[in-house]
């Protein structure tokens, strides 16, 4: 009877001892990879390395676009590559992946996960930029309308009456090309 206990009290340790191995492997796998469930603004990184969610994260630059409304709603489009945007990796994934609780990945499996924001850092011609905006339609002088300010004026019954002012299209060019380089530098798309 001593003897079957011992065996059956070596077997629960070493089926213990396996589980407790297995979790504090796949722990250590984390220690270099995302959990399950991250994403990084907006892209889901899981299972990555810092590396890797970096290239992601620079073929999602390579696909950005920048939509400019009017005052119109005239909606006007500018491709990253017509101005060589470019994510520039800056260590912040890294960083990010040493922040998370690599034990608590059995969690990670059965949550929504961790949501991470972070700021990209991103390079591109200013120049080229400041053209493709110039090029846009809402741009050129003869689409602009001027504004103008509220007049009364005489009526044809002899009255007087007001006429309403008009907002008109007008844009200021330096204001426009400085609200979309914000745009572009924080990654925006519209």
């Amino acid at each position: 009877m001593r003897k079957r206990t011992a065996i059956l009290l070596a077997i629960v340790l070493l089926l213990l001892a396996c589980v407790i191995g297995t979790y504090g492997a796949i722990g250590l796998y984390y220690t270099t990879h995302f959990l399950k469930n991250t994403s990084i603004n907006g892209i889901d990184v899981s299972g990555l390395t810092a590396a890797e969610a970096e290239e992601l994260i620079a073929a999602e630059a390579e696909d950005y676009r920048l939509v400019v409304t009017g005052r119109d709603e005239e909606q006007e489009t500018i491709l990253g590559a017509d101005f060589d945007y470019c994510f520039v990796p800056n260590g912040e994934t890294e960083v990010l992946l040493g922040e998370q609780n690599v034990f608590a990945w059995i969690f990670a499996c059965f949550s929504e996960g961790q949501s991470y924001s972070m700021d990209t850092s991103v390079t591109y011609d200013a120049e080229k930029l400041a053209a493709a905006v110039m090029e846009f339609s809402m741009m050129q002088a003869d689409q602009m309308e001027a504004p103008e300010n509220a007049y009364v004026t005489l009526l044809e019954d002899g009255t007087y009456g007001i006429v309403a002012e008009t907002e008109g299209t007008q844009l200021d060019t330096e204001k426009v090309l400085a609200a979309v380089e914000t745009a572009v530098e924080s990654g925006k798309k519209a």
